[in-house]
């Protein structure tokens, strides 16, 4: 699970502000494939749960070749798929299998899996490392996320047939009966495969099929929304409203937020208390700066603005796993007006959260929502284009923080938001950003996943379903 926030930072050159590149990141069109094949065309809406009509023909389990006896026996498998595109996605897939774990113990079978990195063949397998390369060099980021949308689609069938052995021995060892993507790239590629694995005789019947989108705007790419899945749940209505537009039904759509550890949920000892546990002052303004899981971004240079800015406070610094990035923070000379707690790769975020005055972090949704459970004002210093550009208007049009690009204007804005005659709004920011967290978002979509896992199961059976061979031709 990551530890310091939900999304990793990136590096410096990665993260441009849209005013300096004057260029607006949108994505692809809307509405149609201009003129392309539609991919959705063979895989109509609600394809998983209007294909389990068949399953009268073929049998009451998801996969072919076990009893119902032997189903029954263990526990019903749920899988979580993911890429390691920074460390969001992970950190996302890591908070739902802890929370339909905290909720229901050993009764399901849950898999986090890296499915680009594990199951799929060279050089598909290498998207991390082209994703680390492409934000490191936005025009490149730029130009893939913008990408014509037949181009996606066409490479969408293309993946499909290149890693269809591989792709599918993967899915038949697994043998889920809930599949659920964390991944903008999770949701074409394995309905194709899971389509015809069907058409092969594998599957009696499709398993349940879901998205769980980790991007907190509407900017987040179309790849997201496939008509094929069961259900989508997004973060906030604006995002439902893409979902819509790209041809699901209002029905497949649900709002509940964005899922973070479940430690998020619990609540948190008083303030004070937190600051005496962790060795904090208890009396000073304290601000958390995270670097990321990776520690990256532009901390030393905040640091070393914040320092000439005069700023009396306590900073929280969040190395994550950068060893050598911890060791220099803490061995250089802060002067006397700034005072450092240095921390490396944390597993208690919501401790350190709660126990601070603001955040200054990058523009990542994960860090985003669960500085605002926290109530932390968020100072955004950086920001992923295309992807999480949304994310900054919904800081601000919400009042509960800010961006600034420069570090020296991030010093500015912290010394402004500690001094006396900001303590009535720092308060405010705060309140406002109680109001529109969403803590128990990680558990309402475990329980959600787990009804429709339940509910397919139970249509199944009451279907009397037998073993006889799958039609063929059919998806």
């Amino acid at each position: 699970m990551a530890v310091t926030s939900a999304d990793a930072c990136r590096s410096p050159e990665a993260q441009h502000s849209a005013a300096d590149s004057g260029s607006t990141c949108t994505g692809s069109s809307e509405n149609g494939n201009n003129g392309f094949w539609d991919p959705a065309s063979w895989i109509p809406p609600g394809w998983a749960s209007r294909h389990s009509s068949r399953s009268a023909e073929r049998g009451s389990g998801v996969w072919a070749g076990e009893s119902d006896e032997s189903r029954d026996a263990r526990p019903k498998r749920i899988l979580l798929m993911w890429s390691a595109t920074g460390g969001g996605h992970r950190a996302s897939a890591e908070a739902v299998k802890a929370g339909i774990e905290e909720l229901y113990g050993d009764k399901y079978h849950v898999d986090s899996v890296d499915m680009w990195a594990d199951h799929m063949e060279w050089p598909t397998n290498q998207l991390g490392k082209a994703y680390n390369f492409a934000v490191k060099n936005s025009w490149v980021w730029k130009c893939v996320f913008n990408a014509p949308e037949p181009l996606h689609e066409f490479n969408n069938e293309l993946q499909a047939k290149f890693n269809d052995k591989k792709l599918g021995a993967a899915f038949q060892e697994l043998r889920p009966e809930l599949v659920v993507s964390l991944h903008p790239v999770m949701q074409h590629v394995p309905l194709r495969v899971l389509g015809r694995l069907r058409k092969r005789g594998v599957l009696n019947r499709p398993p349940a099929f879901a998205t769980v989108v980790t991007d907190l705007s509407e900017g987040c790419h179309h790849l997201w929304f496939h008509k094929g899945v069961d259900r989508c749940f997004v973060p906030i209505e604006e995002v439902k409203e893409k979902a819509v537009r790209r041809g699901l039904s209002e029905e497949q759509v649900t709002i509940h937020g964005l899922p973070v550890r479940p430690a998020f949920a619990k609540e948190q000892l008083p303030k004070a208390e937190l600051r005496q546990w962790l060795g904090l002052e208890t009396d000073a303004k304290i601000a958390l700066l995270v670097g990321g899981g990776e520690g990256m971004g532009p901390l030393i240079p905040t640091l070393q603005a914040i320092k000439e800015s005069g700023c009396a406070c306590q900073l929280v610094v969040i190395c994550g796993k950068n060893a050598k990035l911890q060791e220099r923070v803490a061995k250089d000379d802060w002067g006397p007006h700034l005072r450092l707690c240095v921390q490396g790769f944390v597993t208690n975020m919501n401790e350190w959260m709660a126990a601070c005055d603001c955040i200054i972090t990058k523009a990542g949704p994960g860090t985003i929502a669960e500085a605002l459970i926290c109530g932390l004002p968020i100072l955004l210093n950086a920001f992923i284009p295309c992807q999480e550009e949304g994310n900054i208007p919904y800081v601000q049009n919400y009042r509960v923080g800010t961006y600034k690009s420069s570090p020296k204007d991030v010093a500015a804005t912290l010394k402004q938001w500690f001094s006396p005659e900001y303590e009535a709004e720092l308060r405010a920011m705060a309140e406002r950003a109680r109001e529109i967290a969403k803590p128990q978002a990680t558990f309402d979509i475990c329980r959600s996943l787990v009804e429709l896992l339940e509910d397919r199961t139970a249509a199944s059976s009451a279907a009397g379903v037998s073993s006889s061979p799958p039609v063929q031709g059919s998806v």
